[in-house]
C-alpha cells in the first residue's frame, strides 16, 4: 500500500494510524511518503502513489478530491507573549520577523498559497525573515526568539515548544483543510481503502470546533 501525506502529519496523525492498520493487516507492506502536499498531488496524479492526504487548494488536474475530511487554524507563534495578546492581522504580519517552513516549495504549498491571499486582501505584502524547509526547524528558531512563525495548531500542540512560546489566531481566520486525493477514475486497492478509512477514524477525534480554540487562547491568555 503506497500513501502520501503532508510532511507535518507524523505529528500527530501518523503513527497511531499505522499501529492500528498494521495490527489489521500485519501482511500488508506499507509505505507512507511525507511530502509538501503540492508533490503529494504530482505523485497521486502520475500513478506513484496511490491516493493521498493533502493540505487544500492543491492543483486538482487528473485528481478526485473528498471533502475535507479535518480542518485546522493557522496560528501566529511567538517567544514574545506581548505579540499575541490579540488575534494578529495580516498587517502586523508584515511587520513582524517571520520564519517561515517550505521554503522550497514556497510557490506551491498550500499554506503559503493561503498566507499570500491573506496579505494581499489586506493590501500588504508578508515577506520572510528566515525560510527553512520543515516547520519543526521554524518552531525551534521561533522558540529561540529569532522571530514569529505560523503554524498549524495540531502541530503545535505536539510540539516540544509548545511550553516555550505563546500563540494566536490570525484575523479574519487562517483556515487550514485537508483532504483526501487519488486519481480520476483509479481503482483502489482493499487496503488503502482501509487504511482511509482509519485515517477518517482517527481524524474524527483530532477534530476541534471554533470554540475549542477560543477557548484553548483565552486560557492560555490567563495562564
Amino acid at each position: 500500500m503506497s500513501f502520501g501525506t503532508f510532511s507535518s502529519a507524523h505529528r500527530y496523525l501518523l503513527t497511531p494510524l499505522i499501529v492500528d492498520f498494521s495490527r489489521l493487516h500485519p501482511d500488508v507492506q506499507i509505505e507512507i511518503v511525507g511530502l509538501n502536499s503540492s508533490e503529494v498531488a504530482q505523485a497521486v496524479r502520475e500513478g506513484d502513489l496511490e491516493a493521498g492526504l493533502v493540505s487544500l487548494p492543491i492543483d486538482a488536474h487528473g485528481l478526485t478530491v473528498s471533502e475535507p475530511v479535518l480542518t485546522d487554524i493557522v496560528v501566529c507563534v511567538s517567544a514574545e507573549p506581548a505579540h499575541t495578546e490579540e488575534p494578529v492581522t495580516p498587517a502586523q504580519l508584515s511587520e513582524r520577523r517571520l520564519v517561515l517552513s517550505e521554503a522550497r516549495f514556497r510557490h506551491d504549498d498550500p499554506m503559503r498559497r493561503r498566507l499570500d491571499v491573506l496579505a494581499q486582501s489586506a493590501g500588504v505584502r508578508i515577506r520572510p525573515y528566515i525560510e527553512v524547509e520543515f516547520m519543526d526547524a521554524a518552531l525551534e528558531l521561533c522558540a529561540e526568539g529569532v522571530g514569529d512563525t505560523l503554524a498549524s495548531s495540531l502541530v503545535l500542540r505536539a510540539h516540544r515548544v509548545g511550553e516555550r512560546v505563546t500563540w494566536a489566531p490570525v484575523e479574519p481566520p487562517f483556515v487550514e483543510q485537508f483532504a483526501f486525493i487519488t486519481r480520476i477514475d483509479a481503482e483502489l486497492s482493499p487496503a488503502t481503502r482501509t487504511f482511509m478509512d482509519l485515517a477518517r477514524r482517527h481524524m474524527r477525534a483530532l477534530q476541534r470546533t471554533p470554540e475549542d480554540w477560543q477557548r484553548e487562547y483565552e486560557q492560555q491568555r490567563r495562564g
